[in-house]
């Protein structure tokens, strides 16, 4: 039996990445949500007194859900424990489901540019990640080749990887065309777009194995949001031009 875990202090790299993605999603975030509270106030100056309160407020509220979100994953991070054995390879961390893939079912073995490998298993859901920081790195290389060749990512996951960001920016610019907007085919169009994106988010980590239970469980919360969307969707729509 071969365990691997990860090498000491190994989280402090993910933390750099962590705060690279997360920031600007948060900055973004802020300004869809001031932007979309100045133009809901225009004509009203009580509305827009507020603002100043506010951003300050979204701020520290954002600046506290990194911290707790950084704390959690370095909890999740550090328990990460590989277990080859037995023609099975299994992936156990805390609060995520265990993931057991048995040698025959590996469909592919993919080493992404940074150096960490993915390990697809024959069921959608059953993908074991491995991050670069893991201990005795080449020597899980050489077992994860005598197992199935390990492959260069194909473009279709390379584009996917890259496609987060758009699809975030997509998410927030669809939210922000259904508050701000009046046009009836700008909100249908906005609003199928934010429907269909928060319904795949919800349907990933529904199913996702390497998500943590309390992320997953903060799932739905977008179905609150799809509700939402829906009602200002009817009212829109249905609204009677002047």
């Amino acid at each position: 039996m071969q365990q691997f875990r990860i090498k000491p202090n190994g989280f402090a790299e993910v933390r750099k990445k962590m705060i690279k993605r997360v920031i600007p999603t948060m900055l973004i975030a802020l300004i869809g949500g001031i932007v979309i509270a100045w133009f809901n106030s225009q004509g009203k100056t009580g509305d827009s007194n507020v603002l100043p309160f506010l951003v300050p407020f979204f701020i520290i509220v954002m600046v506290y859900s990194l911290v707790r979100s950084i704390n959690r994953q370095k909890k999740l991070f550090e328990s990460y424990t590989l277990t080859i054995a037995d023609n099975v390879i299994t992936r156990q961390m805390v609060n995520t489901p265990e993931i057991t893939i048995y040698f025959h079912e590996v469909k592919d073995i993919i080493k992404s540019m940074e150096g960490g490998f993915t390990i697809m298993g024959l069921e959608p859901a059953d993908i074991i990640i491995i991050p670069v920081q893991v201990e005795k790195y080449e020597e899980l290389e050489a077992v994860l080749n005598q197992v199935k060749p390990v492959i260069a990512p194909p473009a279709s996951l390379y584009l996917l990887q890259k496609g987060r960001i758009f699809l975030s920016l997509a998410t927030a610019g669809a939210m922000a065309a259904i508050y701000i907007s009046d046009n009836k085919i700008i909100v249908g169009i906005a609003g199928v777009l934010g429907l269909c994106l928060l319904g795949w988010t919800f349907f990933y980590l529904s199913r996702s194995k390497n998500v943590d239970q309390k992320t997953r469980n903060s799932r739905w919360a977008f179905l609150l949001v799809m509700a939402a969307i829906i009602g200002i969707m009817v009212v829109k729509l249905t609204a009677v031009a002047e």
